[in-house]
């Protein structure tokens, strides 16, 4: 489903895609989260909260895992289309959780014992 910034369905009123159902072509759970964030700061300004809207700008985030140390990766995207990228072995994002997600990880490493590391044991990243 195509979708503008805040993940509204143009052809719809009042309807909103995030994730694998809209028609960005990267798909991943970062992204997803980043595209519902954007969604909900709308729909929360429009029911009259003070929040300030945040459109989608996707930033894909990464952790490879190569058998030694991690690696993390970061990826700026703009259309779909990297425009900028680093790779390094220290965390990229805080907290370094799986899903880098603006609420999600940082409740994750507040409840570390619902949090797991990259090689599926529980984290120790509590906060």
């Amino acid at each position: 489903m195509h979708t503008d910034s805040f993940g509204r369905i143009p052809t719809l009123d009042d309807v909103y895609a995030a994730g694998d159902g809209t028609a960005f072509p990267i798909k991943q759970g970062g992204l997803a989260a980043q595209q519902a964030d954007a969604a909900a700061s709308l729909i929360a300004e429009r029911a009259g909260a003070p929040v300030e809207i945040t459109p989608f700008d996707p930033v894909l985030r990464g952790l490879l895992l190569t058998g030694l140390q991690p690696e993390y990766l970061r990826a700026e995207l703009g259309g779909g289309h990297m425009y900028a990228s680093v790779a390094a072995d220290a965390p990229l994002w805080w907290p370094p959780a799986k899903v880098a997600a603006r609420y999600l990880a940082p409740y994750l490493a507040e409840h570390a014992d619902l949090a797991f590391d990259a090689f599926g044991e529980r984290s120790t990243l509590a906060s």
